[in-house]
């Protein structure tokens, strides 16, 4: 897990080369066949190799990723959005759900999956959550232990800035800021997105989120029509 989940961000590239995947990979096999069935070098083989096909698919994966684009729909004149979790707004049901996948490698269905929708006008950024479970919401843990949902945002294509959003079904929140370029500095933890909306709905079988986000907290224009 540890060297599958290695990359933080999806412009790393994977740990080990094509060639080095192979030629791990070959001496797996190499070593199985050597070692008798129902030994206890077998026994231990088996232990100790378990994780490594999946962590072989997510480098070949994580090789090959190409990060998306996905348009987004901008809201038009008649269109608004209220920002009440109770979906009660129309407009989302014309925008299509945005695809999630695991940027690091895997393939397999996510673990806890979950709808996300965006739309944008010319003051900023609407997004809609829903999954199909309840999440964890516990009111005496931090939000990291509860189900949450993380944000970030990086304005502009040279990603020189990068802002984290995160929040529970509780309500409890977590905000960060920090500049990239010309060098990494500290996060700035006492950065808070100013004007930004957020209306939760957990149920006992599902949690609906909705928020909404001020370019201006971004320090971002809105992006042309």
């Amino acid at each position: 897990n540890v060297i599958q989940y290695y990359s933080f961000h999806d412009s790393q590239p994977g740990v080990y080369s094509p060639k080095e995947l192979d030629r791990m990979e070959a001496l797996l096999k190499q070593a199985e066949k050597a070692l008798r069935r129902g030994s206890v070098e077998m026994h231990r083989f088996k232990r100790l190799a378990e994780p490594w096909p999946k962590i072989f698919e997510s480098q070949r994966v994580r090789l090959s990723y190409e990060r998306p684009v996905y348009q987004v729909h901008q809201l038009l004149p008649d269109e608004k959005i209220a920002v009440d979790g109770k979906l009660s707004d129309a407009v989302w049901e014309k925008i299509s759900p945005i695809p999630l996948f695991d940027p690091r490698g895997a393939q397999g269905p996510l673990k806890f999956p979950v709808k996300i929708k965006l739309a944008f006008d010319k003051s900023g950024i609407y997004g809609l959550m829903q999954t199909s479970y309840k999440p964890t919401c516990i009111p005496q843990q931090s939000l990291w232990n509860n189900g949450n949902f993380e944000l970030f945002f990086s304005p502009g294509v040279r990603r020189q800035t990068l802002y984290q959003i995160a929040f529970d079904a509780l309500g409890q929140r977590y905000s960060s800021f920090q500049r990239l370029l010309p060098i990494p500095q500290p996060v700035d933890l006492e950065w808070t997105p100013d004007g930004f909306k957020l209306e939760n709905r957990a149920l006992s079988s599902s949690w609906t989120a909705e928020f909404f986000l001020p370019f201006a907290a971004l320090g971002a224009e809105p992006p042309p029509p």
